[in-house]
């Protein structure tokens, strides 16, 4: 099953966004039959409604 981060979840400032290699938790916000699965950040420095 392939999964995504979706950019819409990520920070609107990219220099915040985690760094290539980083490892982190991710939690499952959609998945459907394709099969896909759609994933958010569960850190909240890196997702788009941290302030």
């Amino acid at each position: 099953m392939k999964g995504f981060v979706d950019v819409l979840m990520l920070s609107y400032d990219a220099a915040q966004w985690p760094t290539l290699g980083t490892v982190t938790e991710f939690e499952i916000i959609h998945m459907d039959e394709r099969p896909q699965i759609r994933l958010r950040p569960v850190e909240p420095s890196y997702r788009a409604d941290h302030p």
